[in-house]
């Protein structure tokens, strides 16, 4: 089977789609499967890109048995909402003649966000005749867009997309409701979880190397790790912060990068934090070290997209048997999966005093280390890689046999 998968981040960028769907496309090599890969420049979390893309509309690489086609995205804008618009719709526009240098696909299979990728997918699938499979991994309210034409106009191409996909995969029950309502046929749309790597990522010691080069000897350490972006609601830890600022043994760590860190960092200052610490995205070899250095790690949402965004940081925090801080609305699927097992705390997202309270009373609390084994056992026996990349496989199997009649 011959797999062409449309997406605008990719290996080797260490966050986000970029790294799963990096993974995917190698189990699926792995298994024997022809992959070509359609992307961007490497650019996403990463301090620059190569100099040998430059300059170049589209480049072709090999990487671990897959075939990798990278369009050379516009970089007019340096920053803000500028620079992402130039970047999807200059990726959209070149992936289509990227896509079509691909040899004949079986399926083609698309993941969003950005909706603009689902245009270029959809414009290659339909011309080779391939059936088409979309990777919903989150969906936006109209609300964030404000009024006008903009909305109604992405809710078009939404419904476009979804009703003509051979398939929609999403990543929770209240994801595939909200595809479903926005024009997905409910026979097509299945829930397949986001996995994470239980082998990469396991215990460790707390009082480590990350420690001591960051000076947080016998801190408690509460971390952030991740995109820090316009819905990562990473602000209500700043606002506990700015609580706690007394308490000389806790140390907020937050790691990443992203369009809101800016504004992070003007908040902390402002309010003169001197418990806040700020660090760039760590290379992929020492996020296992970083894990294990914090005693709790926090997962936020802002709670307009509560509902149907994910958060896979939660599912590699519980692989490195640290408690979870999930600063969000309970009905999300990470809110819900931390109060079943018992593996942390759930706090409302706009609550920073209820989140200041729970960072004290998680202080002196006992069983932290019980918390962080349940945890680990969830993601053992419902979050591992190979097994979800394999359901993918199944299900892009199946969705070709279906096409050829097999």
């Amino acid at each position: 089977m011959h797999v062409l998968i449309f997406n605008i981040y990719f290996h080797p960028e260490p966050t986000g789609t970029g790294l799963v769907i990096g993974q995917l496309a190698a189990d699926l090599a792995a298994l024997g499967h022809q992959v070509t890969v359609v992307t961007t420049v490497p650019h996403y979390g990463l301090d620059r890109e190569g100099d040998h893309h430059r300059g170049r509309l589209i480049v072709e690489e090999q990487w671990e048995g897959v075939r990798v086609l990278r369009t050379g995205v516009p970089d007019w804008f340096r920053k803000g909402w500028l620079s992402r618009l130039s970047k999807y719709l200059g990726y959209t526009t070149l992936a289509v003649p990227a896509g079509l240098r691909a040899a004949r696909p079986d399926v083609v299979l698309c993941v969003w966000p950005p909706l603009t990728t689902g245009l270029a997918a959809r414009l290659v699938s339909w011309w080779r005749k391939a059936p088409l499979v979309l990777n919903v991994q989150d969906v936006y309210p109209d609300a964030i867009f404000g009024g006008g034409i903009g909305p109604k106009l992405i809710r078009k191409v939404e419904h476009h997309l979804l009703a003509r996909a051979a398939r929609v995969t999403v990543l929770s029950e209240g994801l595939r409701h909200e595809v479903i309502q926005r024009g997905a046929r409910p026979e097509t749309a299945g829930v397949i979880p986001m996995w994470t790597d239980v082998e990469g990522i396991r215990p460790g010691v707390k009082e480590n190397a990350f420690r001591v080069a960051h000076q947080l000897g016998g801190k408690f350490v509460v971390l952030y790790s991740g995109n820090i972006g316009t819905f990562s609601g990473v602000g209500v830890a700043i606002e506990a912060a700015a609580i706690l600022k007394d308490v000389e043994r806790i140390r907020f760590v937050i790691v990443g990068r992203g369009h809101g860190k800016e504004t992070l960092l003007s908040q902390a200052q402002r309010l003169q934090l001197g418990n806040v610490m700020f660090l760039d995205t760590r290379p992929r070899d020492e996020l296992q070290e970083l894990l294990a250095a914090a005693d709790v790690s926090l997962v936020t949402l802002d709670p307009r997209i509560a509902r149907t965004s994910v958060p896979s940081k939660a599912f590699t925090i519980m692989a490195s048997a640290r408690p979870v801080l999930a600063a969000m609305s309970p009905d999300n699927e990470v809110a819900k999966v931390v109060s079943e097992t018992g593996c942390g705390w759930c706090v409302p997202a706009d609550q920073p005093a209820t989140l200041a309270q729970t960072i004290l009373a998680a202080m002196d609390n006992p069983s932290l280390d019980e918390m962080g084994a349940s945890g680990r056992r969830y993601v053992e026996a419902h979050h591992t890689r190979h097994a979800l990349t394999r359901r993918h496989a199944d299900m892009l199997m199946a969705v070709r046999n279906i096409k050829t009649g097999r």
